[in-house]
């Protein structure tokens, strides 16, 4: 059975989750001309680098932006390895992370949140690797790696208000770590000012800052047609299913593991709301809620018994997916 064959932490299963992640993307791949959704005109400092390197139209910006889902999908799997996130080893991580940010087919290009995404990962790494090492050097990182997504997506400095949860959640003793986060995170901050204003206009990135709020993202929820309406209705049920599941399992786990999972799933919530409720962000914050979403459902995959019904759920994720590429 499929669920059966991707559960095991095989190089095969790692082929095949590359193989589908391709697929999902194909049609994409080999249209031509510009994308269904453009971000040319988003002004976010390091975004508006990227893009004036790399046309969003062109074949290498699409594939860049393929290759940037997979290897986030690659650091779940990593951070899954040094936390336990998921019991027993497996490669779903990775393979539910592609599929959720693939359902979307009007997503698969440069989108600045795939990138985003990608310095979140590693925040929450770091943040996650506080109960082992030095406190200040952890919390640091973190707030400068999501102040770098920051720079390339306005609405991940939501993210910074969760390590402020997780330093309580994680009991890090002491006034110190919420200095070295607020420090890490106004660190790129203070070299972004700096470079606007040494070299273009003192007030130059407040306008940029305040267009971005003002013009909001080019791809909302309204605009959705019937198959994305499906498909999101369909993975917001999934999320339910796991959700029940993993908040009944959760006494079960060890301290740190559920100190991890309840980062994860303020994450879930933070990243949801801000998407519903803030003008600012729209769909693309998927690749960010993508993250949490994947351990929920590895989770819930890789230990649900009742076996008729995982294997449903799971084969219709898949198909979904790839039938979405067809129509």
């Amino acid at each position: 059975m499929l669920l059966k064959f991707f559960r095991k932490p095989l190089p095969s299963v790692l082929i095949a989750t590359v193989f589908i992640g391709l697929l999902s993307w194909l049609g994409t791949l080999l249209s031509t001309g510009e994308p269904p959704v453009s971000y040319t005109d988003y002004g976010m400092p390091l975004f508006s680098l990227l893009i004036s390197v790399i046309p969003q139209g062109a074949f290498w910006a699409k594939f860049l932006a393929l290759l940037m889902v997979m290897a986030n999908g690659l650091l779940l799997i990593q951070m899954n390895t040094k936390y336990i996130l998921v019991r027993n080893r497996t490669h779903l991580p990775a393979l539910f992370y592609i599929l959720l940010c693939s359902g979307f087919t009007d997503l698969q290009t440069l989108t600045p949140s795939v990138f985003s995404a990608f310095f979140v990962i590693l925040a929450l790494d770091s943040l996650f690797a506080t109960l082992n090492t030095n406190h200040l050097d952890g919390t640091f990182r973190a707030g400068f790696l999501i102040s770098l997504g920051t720079l390339f997506y306005l609405p991940t400095v939501s993210v910074f208000l969760l390590m402020f949860f997780a330093i309580v959640i994680l009991n890090l003793s002491g006034v110190r770590p919420w200095l070295a986060a607020i420090a890490g995170f106004i660190t790129p901050l203070f070299f972004t000012v700096f470079y606007y204003y040494y070299f273009n206009d003192e007030f130059q990135l407040v306008q940029i800052i305040t267009s971005v709020v003002e013009e909001g993202m080019p791809y909302g929820f309204v605009g959705l047609n019937a198959k994305s309406v499906v498909w999101l209705s369909f993975a917001l049920l999934l999320m339910l299913v796991s959700g029940v599941n993993l908040m009944a399992s959760l006494p079960t786990q060890k301290i740190n593991v559920r100190k991890y999972h309840s980062i994860l799933l303020l994450m879930l919530l933070l990243v949801g709301m801000v998407t519903v409720f803030v003008p600012i962000a729209s769909v693309e914050s998927l690749f960010l809620f993508s993250i949490p979403f994947s351990y929920l459902l590895s989770s819930y995959f890789n230990f649900v018994r009742n076996r008729f019904w995982s294997e449903l759920l799971f084969s219709l994720l898949l198909v979904m997916v790839l039938l979405i590429q067809l129509f």
